[in-house]
């Protein structure tokens, strides 16, 4: 396996667990009534924060495909 390869996986377990914790975030922002201000202010951050890092990791993710692709075609 080479490196790029697990790069490739290592970013894709990223991207799963960011959406889990993204997903959480945006039901506690739907679903619960009682938040303070405070909280609701750091749950968007959160999701802000969630939605750049989900982001950067499918960047990474299509450069170290394309990289594979490359090493295949030598």
């Amino acid at each position: 396996m080479s490196f790029q390869e697990i790069s490739l996986r290592q970013f894709s377990d990223d991207v799963a667990a960011y959406t889990y914790d993204l997903e959480y975030c945006n039901r506690q922002l739907n679903e619960v009534s009682d938040l303070t201000p405070p909280e609701t202010r750091t749950y968007q951050l959160r999701v802000l924060d969630l939605g750049h890092q989900i982001r950067h990791c499918r960047h990474k993710m299509e450069l170290l495909r394309h990289e594979l692709g490359e090493l295949r075609l030598k």
